[in-house]
C-alpha cells in the first residue's frame, strides 16, 4: 500500500485532548481495517490451537517479526485443515485488525493455503501407495468406455472451469447425445462427501451409460477433493463405466487413477468418450456403398443361377410325354431281353436233353459204380493195416505194465510192507511195537515190530 501510517489520515483537532483506551483501541482498529482491508502474508505456524469452538488460533511468524491470527470456523473450507500444525508454513488471506478488549493486534484469515505442496505430495503419495496394494489402480479390472453412449453423466459444477469446453466439444462431436449433470462442488473441505454423493445418484440412474467427472485446473490444494480415500472406494465399487476429467495433464489425482479411462483435459474427455459424428457418417457412407456393390454383385449371380436353372426347367406336360416315350422305349426293350433270355434257356435246356440219353446215363453210373468199388477197397485195406498197427502198440505197451506190476515181483518172493495204509521203505517210518502188514504174492501177514535194526552201510 502507498501510504502505511494509520494515522496519516487523521485530522490532529479531530481527536480529543484526552482518550480513553477503548477509544483509542477503537480508532486504532477502524483505521487498521480500513487500510489492510486484503493482505497476502507468508510465514510459519507456531501456537497452533483449536479448542472446542473451532475456530483455529495460531502465532504466523518468521525470522523477523510475529503476527497473532484467527481463522474462523465458517472459513475453513480446505479439506487438509486437519495437516495444519506447527511448524507448517503457510500463505494467509485476509484482514488486519486489533482486539479491542487486549488491545491486540491480528490479523482475521478469510483463506489459507500451504505454502509449498511438500505436506500435501507426501500425503497423497501415501495415499497413493495404499490404495495401489489394495488393488484399486489394477488395470485388469477397469472397464471399457461404450463405443457409443446414449446418455452421459457429468458430475461438475455449473460454474466449474473446462465444464464449458466439455460440452462444447461433445456437441460439436457427438450431438444426438444426451448428457445429464449430477451438480456437486469440486473444491473445499466438504466437497468429497459431495461428489460421492452426487456418484451414488449417477450410478443409480440406468439410463446413463457413462459417468465423467469434470474440473478445469488448478492448485494441489483446490483440487485435494479428488485425493480422498472415500471418494476412491465408491469409484473402485462403481459399476459403470468411469472417466476422470480433472485438470491439467500434469495435475495427477488419486480419482483419476481409480477411473477407468483417465483423460488430460475436460476437452480430451469429449474427445475420448464419444466418436466424431462426421466420422461416424463417413464411415457410413464408406460401408453403404460397400453394400451396394456387393448386393449388385449379389444380384448378378443369382441373376445367372436362375437363369441356369430356368433353362432346365419344362412344362410338367412335357416332362409327362417325355416319360411316356422313354417307358415305351424301355419297355420294349425289356420285352426283347426277357424273350432273348428265354430262347436262350430253350436252347441250353434241349442241348442238355440231347445228352441226357439212358446210354449216356448208364456209362456215367457204371464209371461212378466201380470208382465207388475201388474206393471202398482201398478204404477196408488202410484201416486193417492201421488196426494191425495199434495192436501192436497195445501189445508193447501191456509188457511194459506187466514189467512194472509189483505183484508180478512179489512171485519172485518179494513182500511189500505197509504201516497204517502206506507203503514203508525205510525202518525209520515205523517205531518198535508198531503193527504192520506184509503183502506177499498169495496173502497178507499181519505183524509187531519187536526190534529195529539199521543197516549203516545205507544211511
Amino acid at each position: 500500500m502507498d501510504n502505511l501510517d494509520p494515522f496519516s489520515q487523521l485530522q490532529p483537532r479531530t481527536l480529543p485532548d484526552i482518550l480513553t483506551v477503548g477509544q483509542l483501541n477503537q480508532l486504532v482498529k477502524r483505521s487498521l481495517e480500513q487500510n489492510f482491508d486484503k493482505v497476502v502474508v507468508t510465514g510459519e505456524i507456531a501456537n497452533f490451537s483449536r479448542p472446542t469452538s473451532g475456530h483455529i488460533y495460531f502465532t504466523l511468524k518468521d525470522a523477523s517479526g510475529e503476527l497473532r491470527c484467527v481463522l474462523f470456523r465458517m472459513r475453513q473450507l480446505s479439506d487438509y485443515m486437519h495437516l495444519l500444525k506447527d511448524g507448517i508454513a503457510v500463505e494467509l488471506t485476509g484482514q488486519i485488525t486489533l482486539y479491542a478488549q487486549r488491545g491486540q493486534y491480528q490479523m482475521i484469515v478469510s483463506s489459507l493455503r500451504l505454502a509449498g505442496e511438500g505436506l500435501l505430495k507426501q500425503q497423497f503419495l501415501a495415499l497413493k501407495k495404499r490404495l495401489e496394494a489394495d488393488g484399486l489402480f489394477d488395470p485388469t479390472i477397469k472397464k471399457t468406455l461404450p463405443v457409443y453412449p446414449k446418455v452421459i453423466g457429468v458430475i461438475s459444477s455449473p460454474s466449474a472451469a473446462g465444464l464449458g469446453d466439455f460440452l462444447t466439444i461433445l456437441q460439436k462431436r457427438y450431438p444426438i447425445c444426451e448428457v445429464r449433470l449430477f451438480v456437486s462442488p469440486v473444491q473445499g473441505e466438504y466437497a468429497s462427501d459431495q461428489l460421492i454423493r452426487a456418484l451414488q445418484l449417477a450410478e443409480a440412474d440406468t439410463a446413463i451409460d457413462v459417468i465423467v467427472f469434470c474440473r478445469g485446473g488448478g492448485s494441489l490444494e483446490d483440487m485435494w477433493c479428488f485425493n480422498n480415500e472415500a471418494l476412491a472406494q465408491a469409484i473402485h465399487r462403481c459399476a459403470k463405466p468411469l472417466m476422470s476429467a480433472i485438470g491439467h495433464e500434469r495435475d495427477v489425482t488419486i480419482c483419476d487413477l481409480c477411473a477407468d479411462v483417465r483423460a488430460a483435459t475436460p476437452t480430451n474427455a469429449a474427445m475420448l468418450i464419444a466418436p466424431d459424428s462426421h466420422e461416424i457418417t463417413q464411415y457410413l457412407d464408406q460401408n453403404m456403398s460397400r453394400l451396394f456393390v456387393s448386393m449388385r454383385h449379389l444380384h448378378q449371380t443369382k441373376l445367372l443361377a436362375f437363369n441356369h436353372v430356368h433353362a432346365r426347367i419344362c412344362h410338367p406336360r412335357i416332362r409327362i410325354q417325355q416319360g411316356l416315350v422313354d417307358l415305351s422305349r424301355n419297355t420294349r426293350q425289356l420285352l426283347g431281353a426277357m424273350l432273348r433270355t428265354h430262347q436262350h434257356a430253350q436252347a441250353r435246356c434241349r442241348v442238355v436233353i440231347d445228352k441226357c440219353t439212358p446210354s449216356i446215363l448208364n456209362n456215367h453210373f457204371q464209371r461212378a459204380h466201380k470208382q465207388f468199388d475201388g474206393t471202398y477197397r482201398r478204404l477196408i485195406d488202410v484201416m486193417r493195416h492201421i488196426m494191425v498197427q495199434h495192436r501192436h502198440q497195445v501189445h508193447h505197451l501191456c509188457g511194459q505194465i506187466s514189467a512194472f506190476n509189483p505183484y508180478h515181483v512179489l512171485r519172485r518172493g518179494y513182500g511189500m510192507t505197509k504201516y497204517q495204509q502206506h507203503v514203508i521203505s525205510s525202518v525209520r517210518q515205523v517205531a518198535q511195537g508198531a503193527q504192520i502188514e506184509i503183502i506177499l504174492s498169495d496173502g497178507v501177514l499181519s505183524a509187531v515190530v519187536r526190534d529195529i535194526h539199521t543197516d549203516s552201510g545205507q544211511q
